[in-house]
């Protein structure tokens, strides 16, 4: 992904130790690309902020990069924190793109 696009899920650290990974790469949804925003933490890490940090940075890069793109967040929908996460940095759940109990958040659509 970083060779092709330059842009990929970076390792996120806190006191020099590895607590989740995340960020942002190209995907495509309902036939229409977007950046796929995408976080994932250690259970110690959970509840300190970390996730919509990395979010927030995710949507910043996703900017410069590629303003005409929308980014997307995918969560099943019993995943309380994730989608949490993507309410907390500006991204709201779209219902024509649901599949299943997968809930899919955006920016813009």
């Amino acid at each position: 992904m970083w060779r092709e696009h330059g842009i990929g899920y970076w390792l996120a650290e806190h006191a020099g130790s590895e607590v989740g990974i995340g960020g942002i790469r190209p995907a495509v949804i309902d036939s229409r690309p977007c950046w796929n925003l995408y976080y994932r933490f250690a259970p110690q890490a959970w509840g300190k902020g970390y996730a919509t940090e990395l979010a927030r940075e995710a949507l910043a890069v996703a900017e410069r990069l590629s303003p005409r793109l929308p980014v997307a967040a995918r969560a099943r929908e019993y995943n309380a924190a994730s989608l949490a996460v993507a309410r907390k940095v500006g991204l709201v759940e779209r219902p024509e793109l649901r599949h299943g109990d997968v809930v899919v958040l955006t920016n813009w659509w």
